[in-house]
C-alpha cells in the first residue's frame, strides 16, 4: 500500500497523482502559501478542495493539525514528530507493519536523532500525534 505524509497542504495535492487508489495518506493542516499566491497571481486552495480531491483519490485519509498540537506542547518546532506520531498510529491502525515496528521502535529512532535536551518534547510531540489518531 502507498502512503503519503504530507507537511503541508497542497504539499498532499501535488502528490495524489502518484498515489494509487486506496492509498494511505496523513495530511499535515499547514498552509504555507507560495509566492504565486502571495503576490496575487493564484489564491490557495481551500479545506474543502483539498478534501475533495484526497476523496476521489482514497478514503483512507486522515488530516491533522501538527502545528497546532506542537504549540500546546510548547514548541511548534516539534510538528514533524507530532506526524510521525499520527502516522505510526495510521500504520498500525491499518496493520501495515503491525508489531514489526512498534511505537518503541519509532521512539528510539528519534531519540537518537535529536540533541538530549530535546527529548522529552519530542517524546511528548510523538505519543500526541499518536494521540490525535
Amino acid at each position: 500500500m502507498d502512503v503519503l505524509l504530507a507537511f503541508e497542504k497542497v504539499e498532499a495535492l501535488r502528490s495524489l497523482n502518484q498515489l494509487h487508489p486506496g492509498a494511505l495518506a496523513l495530511i499535515n493542516m499547514q498552509a504555507i502559501a507560495p509566492v504565486s499566491v502571495t503576490s496575487g497571481g493564484q489564491t490557495y486552495p481551500d479545506d474543502d478542495r483539498l478534501r475533495g480531491a484526497v476523496a476521489q483519490v482514497t478514503d483512507h485519509a486522515t488530516c491533522v493539525d501538527g502545528e497546532a498540537i506542537a504549540a500546546g506542547l510548547g514548541n511548534v518546532k516539534a510538528a514533524n514528530v507530532v506526524l510521525l506520531g499520527a502516522l505510526s498510529a495510521l500504520i498500525e491502525r491499518e496493520g501495515l507493519l503491525g508489531a514489526e515496528l512498534s511505537p518503541e521502535d519509532w521512539l528510539a529512532v528519534i531519540v537518537e536523532r535529536v540533541p538530549p535536551k530535546f527529548v522529552a518534547l519530542n517524546r511528548q510531540a510523538f505519543h500526541a500525534g499518536r494521540a490525535a489518531i
